[in-house]
């Protein structure tokens, strides 16, 4: 039987869009097991605001408490005691750079920006260096690296030395729940948040490394039409993934690392 386990420490309140990654990626894992597969998923339950995996135990599902916050220095050795109990595991995946740095298992971190180098007018000099500081243990302890974009992959690489061959892109999905909607619904919206035809919405923080004055100049630019409006509050339809090619890769991923 293989073993994975995946640290969903991250799955909190303080992590809303790394959180969202961690909970969709573990309950569409726990979907995608073969039957000599296991999957244990770690969580913290003094954290107040975190998720609660708990309804996902299974035959193949298991879920172990790990009561250590990601930024807490006791991580250190506390999750490697709680994955050396688990004899049988083959890959430990940690969804965030403050990890355990020594592990004891063949590990697999998940990468998605490098905003505190890429854009260093939006943090210290003192946060830079401690980001390089994690990244560095963070890489001495990895095996492989999954990025969410090509553009991340990039970025990685060219700030951190580390081969090709130890990254892999692999692009998020949209939620299955995020779909085209029939016109009906779609004119009822409209109506309800006086929205035009067509409009810009933006989801998101406003936080300087979004960038959001370049969007707003970008769309001054754009040449004059009817009925476009400088801004309007509602809801649009995202532009639609393969809602499954995240999960599907994440298994197979998975199984390769641990055979390697």
């Amino acid at each position: 039987m293989t073993h994975y386990i995946l640290d969903a420490r991250s799955a909190s309140a303080h992590f809303p869009g790394i959180g969202r990654y961690v909970r969709n990626l573990t309950a569409a894992a726990t979907q995608l097991l073969h039957r000599d597969e296991h999957l244990t998923i770690l969580w913290n339950p003094t954290d107040t605001t975190a998720w609660d995996p708990s309804p996902l135990a299974g035959a193949q599902v298991a879920i172990l408490a790990a009561p250590v916050s990601p930024f807490d220095l006791r991580q250190q050795w506390r999750i490697p005691l709680l994955l050396k109990r688990r004899t049988a595991a083959a890959v430990y995946h940690s969804p965030y750079y403050l990890m355990p740095y020594c592990p004891g298992l063949p590990t697999l971190l998940t990468f998605y920006d490098a905003i505190p180098l890429r854009h260093p007018q939006t943090g210290s000099r003192r946060a830079r260096l401690f980001f390089r500081l994690a990244m560095a243990l963070s890489l001495r302890a990895t095996k492989q690296i999954v990025t969410i974009s090509e553009a991340a992959k990039e970025d990685f690489i060219r700030y951190f030395p580390v081969a090709r061959g130890k990254i892999h892109a692999i692009p998020l999905a949209a939620d299955p729940r995020f779909q085209p909607q029939p016109s009906r619904e779609i004119a009822r919206v409209q109506r309800k948040y006086g929205l035009p035809q067509q409009f810009v919405f933006y989801l998101g923080i406003n936080k300087p490394h979004k960038n959001l004055p370049a969007l707003i100049q970008a769309y001054a630019q754009l040449p004059p039409r009817p009925g476009r409006p400088w801004s309007s509050p509602g809801l649009g339809t995202p532009a639609i993934h393969s809602p499954n090619s995240a999960p599907r890769s994440y298994t197979a991923r998975m199984s390769a690392f641990s055979a390697q």
